[in-house]
């Protein structure tokens, strides 16, 4: 048997399995500043967006905009509720694995015909497709005969084409001159890198949106329809605000503990970006504003990052969670593992979400890959919040930087209380490395010298003949440890911390 050769088929697969893992979260509604927008994970790519607006007015008010449904990986529903329009606005976004088509754009000086077709290329999607069709029963508005010669013809899709600055391209509401909201020109400048495509239409009416490489079409099907408004609690895993898009590290850890129950994997890809931040000092900043256009939704006092500010390490807890579920797997029954040909190999939605449970050495990797930034972490914050008294630094009547903004504590803090979350937060970090370091086999007994060494043969614990005995003595009379021309040190030579000086009451 060539072994060689079987432990290549091995990595093969497992690059297949992990490129189709990858594949499944390139493409995702990752515009959280808008109501609906869909982008790829590559830097400037391919972005979409969706507005809509009334006859009479441009303005509208949502009462509610939440995602009814939302895997993370191939699709998600999503409904707005305009009460200014009295509209319900459904978005359903949809991916599909395979397929590709050739389409070419028919353009005419009066708009253009459904279906709508636009043709692009970038470095990183190659060629694609953007398609959109109307659905059979749409409706155009009602419009007299006078208007009638004023307007462009509202049967077809209006369009208009311009080059935008790649840093401007997100301000897509901005972009148009408002005498074109309305009415668009229907003209297509030359080398135009901003597209928008406006239809005319009477409720109910629905039209499809397709994206189609030769890999992965994508599917966005749009449906609105008259309805009184309806109040619903929802409840979703997306961090999509429109208000509020970037990101807070204090924040994510608690969005991974809800995220990693129904796509372990999909968590750990989020957990995995967010350690990367860790800079080199072992300092992660709160606020990841990512952007001009996540930039634009922060107020100004919170855009400053200070590298001497502490923020509570929530991931260890998401990942704490992660170590739990990987034990529960483990002493699960073999039948409830999927087989090791599959695993490597599957492109199954159903079984790519749980891949680091049922592969022990992914998810040794995965921990093996976090773990030298996590304790630099863990190091910084040993370095940093400590003084005369440990505290937790930037503490303020915010409290942003504890991580218990909407805490109830007295105002303003007491002193006595600044060490409370510090101590709490790094020794649950400790308990999480030592956890991780068990899996990786890197977890060591480390004796820390000093006069507690002392106690157990100063209480007789140690019998006479203990082979610890002569360390415990050769640390008494080693002159850079602890022996000293009086009765004790009150410090230990290799050490520059204080000890505790009344320890010799003790004695």
């Amino acid at each position: 048997v060539d072994h060689n050769s079987e432990s290549l088929q091995i990595i093969q697969k497992r690059i297949s399995a992990n490129r189709a893992s990858n594949e499944s979260l390139l493409w995702g509604t990752y515009r959280p500043n808008l109501y609906f927008g869909t982008r790829p994970k590559l830097p400037e790519s391919l972005m979409t967006g969706l507005m809509w607006f009334g006859v009479n007015d441009l303005e509208s008010f949502q009462e509610e905009y939440s995602y009814k449904k939302h895997d993370g990986r191939s699709f998600a529903i999503q409904t707005i509720t305009d009460v200014k329009n009295n509209v319900i606005l459904k978005i359903e976004f949809l991916k599909v694995s395979g397929g590709g088509h050739d389409l070419e754009n028919r353009l005419d000086q009066s708009g253009l015909d459904n279906p709508v077709e636009l043709t692009g290329e970038t470095p990183d999607l190659g060629h694609f497709a953007i398609k959109i069709v109307d659905g059979p029963d749409n409706r155009i508005p009602k419009i007299t005969a006078v208007k009638m010669q004023m307007h462009p013809d509202l049967r077809k899709t209006q369009y208009w084409g311009h080059l935008v600055p790649d840093g401007d391209i997100w301000r897509a509401k901005d972009i148009p001159s408002p005498p074109f909201l309305f009415n668009l020109p229907n003209q297509m400048h030359e080398n135009s890198n901003f597209y928008i495509f406006q239809k005319m239409v009477e409720a109910p009416f629905q039209f499809d949106i397709f994206f189609e490489s030769g890999s992965s079409p994508v599917h966005i099907e749009v449906d609105k329809s008259y309805t009184d408004v309806d109040e619903n609690e929802e409840y979703f895993w997306d961090k999509s605000m429109q208000a509020d898009p970037q990101l807070t590290s204090p924040d994510e850890g608690f969005h991974q503990l809800l995220i990693g129950h129904w796509d372990n994997d999909l968590s750990l890809d989020i957990i995995k970006h967010w350690i990367s931040l860790i800079d080199n000092d072992g300092w992660v900043a709160r606020e990841q504003i990512l952007g001009e256009e996540a930039r634009s939704k922060v107020p100004h006092e919170f855009q400053t990052q200070y590298p001497h500010y502490a923020n509570p390490p929530t991931l260890f807890m998401a990942i704490e969670a992660f170590l739990e579920r990987l034990d529960n797997a483990t002493e699960s029954q073999p039948q409830q593992f999927v087989p090791q040909d599959i695993l490597t190999t599957t492109t199954d939605s159903s079984i790519l979400p749980i891949r680091h449970l049922q592969d022990l050495n992914l998810a040794k990797s995965f921990l093996a890959e976090i773990y030298p930034k996590l304790r630099s972490n863990y190091k910084w914050f040993r370095r940093t919040q400590w003084g005369e008294i440990k505290e937790w630094v930037a503490f303020s009547l915010l409290l942003l930087f504890k991580g218990l903004d909407d805490y109830p504590r007295p105002t303003p803090p007491h002193p006595a209380e600044l060490h409370v979350d510090l101590m709490c937060w790094v020794g649950f970090m400790a308990r999480s490395l030592r956890n991780i370091a068990e899996r990786l086999d890197e977890s060591v007994h480390v004796c820390h010298k000093g006069y507690l060494s002392l106690f157990p043969m100063l209480h007789e614990f140690l019998p006479n003949d203990s082979p610890k005995l002569g360390a415990i003595l050769e640390l008494i009379y080693n002159p850079e440890e602890l022996w000293s021309p009086y009765p004790f040190s009150v410090k230990k030579k290799k050490r520059i911390k204080r000890f505790w000086p009344y320890i010799d009451y003790y004695f």
